[in-house]
């Protein structure tokens, strides 16, 4: 999905959150919207990686173009091109980044509210990918990209 729906509708989620429950203050507001958008960031590290290029402009057009160009495709050209060629492996995404931040939200409460952020991040992925009938484990895990990337063509950029 698109980082302005992303932040919309984390803020939107972030809202009603800090309506509902007496215990969220303005912090744990921040840290619930923040979240829920700026984990997008290792799609921009990915770009970054394999062009050697910073340029957050160019990354977004990029990054959109190609999302705009898969989804035009047909259901079964979809498919087909899913089980050619790698998937970015985006390590903010998937059950293991959300272990990682449990294990720290035991040393630092505050990550609780960072792991709220990231699951409505991740539920807002699930939707569009359910639309696009894709595979949810690759954004469940990354682990899992890893291995179903094995064989695969790697995609030029």
């Amino acid at each position: 999905m698109l980082p302005h729906r992303h932040i919309v509708y984390g803020f939107l989620a972030a809202l009603a959150l800090y309506l509902i429950f007496p215990a969220i203050g303005l912090l744990e507001f921040s840290l619930i919207f923040l979240a829920s958008f700026l984990v997008d960031v290792d799609h921009y590290m990915s770009y970054v990686w394999k062009t050697g290029n910073p340029s957050l402009p160019k990354a977004y057009r990029y990054l959109v173009k190609k999302r705009q160009d898969f989804i035009n495709l047909s259901f079964k050209q979809r498919k087909q091109y899913l089980k050619a060629y790698k998937r970015n492996i985006f390590i903010f995404h998937g059950m293991e980044f959300i272990l990682f931040l449990i294990i720290l939200s035991l040393f630092y409460p505050l990550i609780f509210w960072v792991i709220i952020g990231v699951t409505i991040h991740l539920l807002i992925d699930f939707h569009e990918l359910m639309g696009l009938k894709i595979n949810l484990l690759s954004k469940m895990s990354q682990i899992y990209v890893y291995f179903d990337n094995k064989g695969k063509k790697y995609e030029a950029i």
